[in-house]
């Protein structure tokens, strides 16, 4: 994988397919919320609307987006008591080395 990345003129990450698998998740999350009774603890009416708004621009920009720009978009400013890991979507779990958000 490597070697395609370092060789290819972009990353090959398909964000409409990404938009598509967050949708999947929080949907994944519901479900769980609702198995276990935490509805009354978590608001994800945000996370909802982010999701929504990212596979809406996804699909409107899925031919002319500079991939490897648009993975820059999902740094931010640093994970508590991790700083140095910024992306938004992906992240280490405190104990484990893999996790994803």
């Amino acid at each position: 994988m490597t070697l395609r990345l370092s060789d290819g003129p972009q990353l090959p990450f398909n964000y409409t397919e990404y938009g598509v698998q967050l949708t999947s998740f929080l949907q994944e999350t519901y479900t769980l919320l609702d198995q276990y009774g935490g509805n009354n603890y978590v608001e994800l009416a945000a996370v909802r609307n982010a999701i929504v708004d990212f596979a809406n621009a996804a699909n409107s920009y899925a031919d002319t987006v500079d991939n490897f720009l648009a993975e820059r978009l999902f740094l931010g400013p640093g994970l508590p008591k991790r700083p140095w890991y910024r992306h938004v979507i992906q992240a280490p779990g405190m104990m484990c080395c893999c996790v994803v958000l």
